[in-house]
């Protein structure tokens, strides 16, 4: 029995391990497309005339 609840904690673990690197990569992932957008938005910004300050 014991051995079964060591499976267990092994496969949550390792699943929570694995969840923490994959909400990483999005996370690196979301930042990268922020500063993506953010550029060109402040390339629209400092285009216009107008400024918004």
């Amino acid at each position: 029995m014991s051995e079964l609840n060591d499976k267990d904690n092994n496969i949550e673990k390792f699943a929570g391990k694995a969840f923490k690197e994959i909400q990483l990569i999005q996370l690196n992932e979301l930042i990268q497309l922020i500063n993506k957008n953010f550029k060109f938005w402040f390339k629209d910004l400092s285009k216009s005339p107008k400024s918004t300050y």
